[in-house]
């Protein structure tokens, strides 16, 4: 149970200042932020956005057999995969099969394949650049963390 409490607006001040330092939501979104904004720099010229070259990397990987398990495989929620998707569908970089039961499996079409080729070299380019500003070991370590993260996340989530 979450208590409420009442706090001067010093005390306020101080608790979110305190807040800013610690609170892991805020440092990853705001890592999250930086790091997608840079990527979109690179992917614009594709009329591509990092949410949708993601959807457009899992599919094509065959990573996901429902838009459900595309959402849990992006960590996204699903009015965000259902916008994304809407516009790689209209955009006819991907198409819509029924699968098992009501579910519907996406795929790449022939110009959804050529936007990834397109694309994967300024991906490529942007994550060379990223990792370069990096000590060595940095990316690893960063991603382990990362994982670590998400993975108490959703244990948070599932524990409620």
């Amino acid at each position: 149970m979450v208590r409420k409490t009442s706090l001067t607006p010093d005390a306020a001040a101080e608790t979110c200042s305190a807040i800013g330092v610690e609170c892991l939501a805020f440092a990853a979104r705001r890592t999250a932020n930086v790091i997608s904004r840079a990527y979109a720099a690179r992917l614009a010229p594709f009329g591509l956005e990092p949410s949708q070259f993601g959807v457009l990397v899992v599919v094509a990987a065959g990573r996901a057999d429902s838009a459900r398990e595309l959402a849990d495989r992006l960590s996204i929620e699903r009015s965000t995969l259902t916008r994304n998707l809407t516009r790689l569908l209209e955009a006819d970089l991907l198409v819509g099969a029924p699968g098992k039961g009501r579910r519907i499996t996406y795929s790449l079409t022939a110009a959804g394949h050529a936007k990834l080729a397109e694309a994967l070299p300024a991906w490529r380019a942007a994550q060379d650049a990223l990792q370069a500003q990096l000590a060595p070991g940095s990316a690893e370590r960063a991603r382990a963390s990362l994982a670590e993260l998400r993975g108490a996340a959703k244990e948070m989530l599932t524990a409620d």
